[in-house]
């Protein structure tokens, strides 16, 4: 809710269209976001970079400027699949590490998190 309006909000997520959907619904997230890429739509998933041209192409759809990755920020829990995917198209990256799981991956975030309140004084 502190997000919205402030910034444009899409979720980036790999599953199935109408499960995916239906748990942001349930979650009541659904009508946090401006736009919502979902691997079985885009015929592509996380962290292939076919995932995130196809995410750009649809958010820059009728944009008279575009809006590049390295405008952006990938916020994602998974280092493998948002993270990495993240950084491969150049978006800024925030790893959320609910758990304090600590990073042994190799993949390097711009920053991590445990709270999503800290979220807010990065961007």
């Amino acid at each position: 809710d502190h997000l919205r309006g402030r910034y444009l909000l899409c979720s980036a997520i790999n599953g199935a269209y109408e499960q995916q959907l239906h748990r942001l619904e349930i979650g009541g997230m659904r009508e946090d976001f401006d736009a919502v890429y979902i691997s079985e739509d885009l015929g592509a998933s996380k962290p292939s970079a076919e995932f995130f041209d196809r995410a750009f192409a649809r958010l820059n759809a009728g944009r008279a400027v575009p809006i590049a990755p390295g405008e952006t920020v990938m916020l994602g829990d998974s280092l493998t699949s948002d993270i990495r995917g993240g950084l491969a198209a150049g978006m800024h990256t925030i790893w959320f590490d609910r758990w304090g799981r600590g990073n042994a991956s190799g993949i390097a975030p711009e920053q991590t998190v445990r709270t999503l309140e800290e979220v807010f004084a990065l961007l």
